[in-house]
């Protein structure tokens, strides 16, 4: 039987260095899975994940979703999404984890949501990139690296400032592979709230009706513009 309750791991029991709930993580990937062996296991997290695969192989599975895993492709996750996978010995890449509150202290006035991949309903949590588009990025995934194992003069703001510009450039790439989401406006400004909500109270486990009131629908109209956008 599958566990009702799955754990939630905060971002603090991956010692991210930070202030009070402002936190912020980089690891080699490598060094990431010796160091933290029990997230093996399907679990959830509190915070966003950029994961950049290097080198070797296995399966990703997210929210119930199976995913290859293979050298220069990028898996995006946001809180209260169910992940787990089974790697090679040789898996390596770069894994990094931010708050909400991280991104929201630095840049109050930057919407997480403005980035296609943290769309968890209606988007792919994949990236695939040649390896000129990874060459292209690391040098500020080398600036971030740099940036967090010091402790300068206003390390958040910098760290937050690489980030962003991270986050740009893998928007660029991402919206320049996909297609357009086809719902529409009405509906996906719907689903986006939806999505917003989920986020803020996956931990809850809230029927339908919670999220149809909190938008104004009801819980039969929601359910029917889940299954025609999402299918």
């Amino acid at each position: 039987m599958p566990k009702e309750h799955l754990p939630v791991y905060q971002i603090q029991d991956f010692k991210a260095q930070a202030e009070k709930e402002s936190y912020f993580y980089f690891s080699l990937f490598k060094v990431h899975l010796k160091e933290h062996l029990f997230i093996r296991e399907p679990h959830k997290h509190n915070f966003y994940i950029i994961l950049l695969i290097n080198q070797g192989t296995g399966t990703h599975t997210i929210d119930l979703r199976s995913y290859e895993v293979r050298p220069n492709m990028i898996f995006f996750l946001s809180p209260g999404q169910v992940h787990s996978w089974t790697l090679s010995e040789d898996a390596d890449g770069l894994v990094i984890f931010f708050s909400s509150e991280f991104n929201l202290k630095e840049l109050p006035h930057k919407n997480i949501s403005r980035f296609p991949f943290f769309h968890t309903l209606l988007r792919t949590p994949v990236l695939y990139i040649s390896q000129e588009e990874k060459y292209a990025l690391m040098p500020n995934l080398q600036a971030l690296q740099k940036e967090y194992l010091t402790q300068g003069l206003m390390r958040n703001e910098v760290l937050s400032c690489y980030l962003n510009i991270l986050l740009i450039y893998l928007t660029r790439i991402y919206q320049s592979q996909g297609e357009d989401t086809q719902v529409p406006g009405g509906e996906l400004s719907l689903l986006q709230r939806l999505e917003n909500l989920i986020t803020q109270h996956y931990r809850d486990h809230l029927p339908i009706t919670f999220y149809a009131d909190q938008l104004h629908v009801t819980a039969r109209y929601l359910t029917e513009v889940c299954k025609r956008s999402l299918g």
